[in-house]
């Protein structure tokens, strides 16, 4: 089973392609939610669920047929029949106040809000939250960030497998 989370940024408009994951933009000190979440409880989701023959159960979170916790994913054959492949596609347009695209998989999102995020962001992007590795093991600013937030998620508890990328949008000063 697969999510995936696309986005192509134009010189003015940014398109977004979803499915299961998601991501946020940060807008100065506003986070803008780039989608919402393909939760089997989400009322149109649980809806297209049922018409398509499948249940969804309550078992440790919502779930499609007590077992999957998205209610879209790529390739799961077990379930494709209640399990639609299809990403939702958004587009958005874009401001001279965006400063970064967290974009990242459940996992994250399971342990950490929309706001922490920012702040963990923001923090590390102006050099107040840094990892100990050795220079020659560092990566960009971004890949930096992208791994402090995975830690962070694992550090609160997260059980899910998580994949983080950070998108500076702004050129540091």
């Amino acid at each position: 089973m697969l999510a995936a989370t696309g986005c192509v940024q134009r010189r003015r408009w940014r398109e977004r392609v979803e499915e299961g994951d998601g991501g946020v933009l940060c807008r100065g000190d506003v986070v803008v939610p780039l989608s919402v979440d393909h939760k089997p409880d989400r009322p149109d989701e649980k809806e297209r669920v049922e018409v398509a023959g499948g249940r969804v159960t309550d078992w440790n979170g919502s779930c499609v047929l007590g077992v999957l916790a998205t209610s879209r994913s790529i390739g799961d054959y077990y379930l494709k029949q209640y399990v639609m492949a299809e990403p939702e596609v958004t587009e958005s347009k874009r401001t001279k106040l965006d400063d970064f695209l967290v974009i990242t998989s459940d996992g994250l999102w399971d342990a950490l809000s929309n706001e922490v995020a920012r702040q963990v962001v923001r923090r590390c992007l102006n050099g107040h939250i840094k990892r100990r590795f050795p220079k020659e093991l560092r990566g960009s600013n971004a890949t930096e960030v992208a791994a402090v937030l995975a830690e962070l998620a694992v550090a609160q508890g997260s059980q899910d497998n998580i994949s983080v990328i950070v998108i500076e949008l702004k050129k540091p000063n």
